[in-house]
Formats: structure tokens, sequence, C-alpha cells
């Protein structure tokens, strides 16, 4: 997961997406912070996380094969960890605002990670927006944008959430 901007939500959006798997689907999921350490408070209120650095440089495909069904990265903004390679299943996920002032950003953030990674399937999760907003980014972008909606952490998750974490697992590379 990339966000589009500081504040996009990527850390929120990933532990109620660790936590589904987890729960809802009886996944072994690991929630992984890797470049923001500010967010280690944070991500410590969700029993799947981890920081990248204490897992002795260990590959994420080593992870994978060794402890987990999914392994959900946290990259907040930097798409240089793209980079440094991914498992064969990996999906690619950029999260940001719909609110119409920060539209924009969200628009050249799905341009430059096609840019960086064209070999996968990215999609956009937006966590303010509507419906509508969402189909006109997706006509524009012609990547795919669901509508996450306000989610609280450690909550029942709506019906709609559930829908967009469930396309986000059947996602892939292309």
């Amino acid at each position: 997961m990339v966000g589009a901007g500081p504040g996009a939500g990527v850390t929120h959006t990933g532990i109620l997406l660790a936590e589904f798997l987890e729960e809802r689907r009886g996944a072994r999921t690991l929630f992984l912070e890797v470049n923001n350490h500010r967010d280690i408070q944070y991500i410590q209120k969700s029993r799947f996380s981890a920081d990248y650095e204490s897992l002795e440089g260990r590959g994420l495909e080593e992870l994978c094969l060794e402890n987990y069904d999914y392994i959900i990265a946290d990259m907040g903004t930097d798409l240089n960890f793209w980079k440094k390679g991914l498992p064969q299943e990996a999906r690619a996920v950029l999260v940001g605002s719909g609110a119409p002032w920060r539209q924009g950003r969200f628009c050249q953030a799905v341009k430059g990670v096609r840019q960086m990674a064209p070999e996968l399937a990215w999609q956009g999760v937006l966590s303010l927006s509507s419906q509508k907003e969402a189909r006109r980014l997706t006509e524009y972008l012609e990547t795919p944008v669901a509508v996450l909606g306000w989610q609280p952490l450690h909550e029942p998750l709506t019906a709609a959430c559930e829908k967009v974490f469930l396309s986000l697992i059947q996602g892939g590379r292309k």
C-alpha cells in the first residue's frame, strides 16, 4: 500500500484490511510498517503488526512463505520500496482522499505509481469520496478506484468496506 500524500490513510486502511483478513477470512496476516517509524505507536494498536527494520532484513517473499498468508506492507508515500522486489502474488494499492481539494494529488500519484511499477495492476482506494467521484476517477485514470468511507478501527466493517477489501485481495499482477 502506498499513500497519495501525507495523511492519506494508508496505515489506517492497512490495519483495517489486516483485521478483515485475520478475523473474517481466517488468514495469517501481518501489517508491516516499512518506512514511517512515527506510525509505530499507532500500529501497535493492531495485534498483527511489525516494523520492517525489526525483521532483520528478511525479504517479503521469505516472510510470506514462512509465516503468513498475507503481508500488508505500508510504504507511506515512499515508492522506492517497490524497486526492492515483491512476491509474485503482490497486490498494489494506492490510498488517498477523494475530497475535491485532494483529487489532483491522487491523480498525480496514480500516474506516478503506474510509471514506477507498470507490471502491477494498481487499484485505488479513496477514504473520503462519493461513489460518483470514484466512477469518474476510474474512467479518467483507467484504474479501478473504490470508496472505503470512514471506518473506525476494531469495529465491525460495513458491507461496503468488506466489498472493497474483497476486491483488493482478488486483484493482482497484469
